[in-house]
């Protein structure tokens, strides 16, 4: 987005992304109110990744001029790919962006203004990025942005990583988890909450039919916060309940009992 240093590094992670999601991505990150700003997209290793499609559908689209692309290693882990991040990106500050998501205009700009007002710390947490999430229609299941991490919250100074070192590659699942403890535990990072926000997901680009459409939804909520699922285990269970009644609606018994039985077990 610029010829000058950048100020931030925004690391896009994709996989199997539909190409307008990411699009839409992209131009979140044009629209900042930060000029300066570095595009990285780490994706899957596989000729049909979101990257490569992208460009095989419209290489002349400006969008994609200046950004870096890296593909992950043969595992596509994306754990592995955060940490070969941390040589590879030329901002003062570094933050993370799933391609489902996008972000607000002024998102930037707030935190690391928040950021330079504490110099003792180097990190900002924030869930001003949960506002925005990208997705087509709403479906009618949210939870609260207050309460639970999420690796996108986060803007780290260049230097962050010298003193807590890299993300732990052997627990994968948990490594956001783990991060989120050392940081708190060496009293480094920098609250900046925004006024409470809904998240909602849902499938419409993956199926013509409504009732699969809400079962999709749920289901990438709880993979997408599963970290925020496992410590709230009544939210997860009222998740699970209504994934079956999705299902139950569209005619799909199979999937109805899996996740009904499912909420059954679920201890609250």
């Amino acid at each position: 987005m610029t010829d000058l240093k950048p100020k931030v590094s925004v690391v896009i992670l994709t996989k199997n992304t539909p190409l307008m999601l990411f699009k839409r991505c992209i131009h979140s990150l044009y629209s900042q109110t930060i000029n300066e700003i570095e595009i990285i997209v780490f994706d899957m290793n596989e000729p049909s990744s979101t990257f490569k499609e992208a460009l095989k559908s419209d290489r002349s689209d400006p969008i994609y001029y200046g950004i870096t692309f890296f593909e992950m290693t043969d595992d596509n882990e994306f754990v592995i790919s955060k940490n070969r991040m941390l040589h590879n990106f030329h901002g003062e500050y570094l933050t993370f962006i799933s391609s489902q998501d996008i972000m607000p205009p002024k998102r930037l700009e707030l935190a690391i203004e928040e950021l330079e007002s504490h110099r003792d710390r180097s990190v900002v947490c924030t869930n001003y990025i949960l506002q925005a999430n990208n997705i087509l229609d709403a479906s009618n299941y949210q939870i609260s942005s207050h309460g639970f991490a999420y690796l996108a919250q986060l803007i780290f100074h260049k230097d962050c990583f010298k003193l807590i070192g890299s993300f732990d590659e052997y627990l994968v699942s948990h490594v956001d988890d783990e991060l989120f403890l050392r940081l708190q535990r060496m009293k480094q990072i920098v609250d900046f909450p925004v006024e409470e926000a809904a998240i909602r997901v849902n499938g419409n680009f993956y199926s013509d039919y409504s009732s699969v459409n809400g079962a999709i939804g749920c289901r990438q909520l709880y993979i997408k916060y599963k970290s925020y699922y496992e410590k709230n285990k009544k939210a997860k269970k009222a998740l699970y309940l209504l994934t079956a009644e999705h299902y139950k609606d569209a005619g799909l018994f199979f999937r109805f009992i899996q996740f009904y039985t499912m909420a059954i077990f679920t201890k609250t």
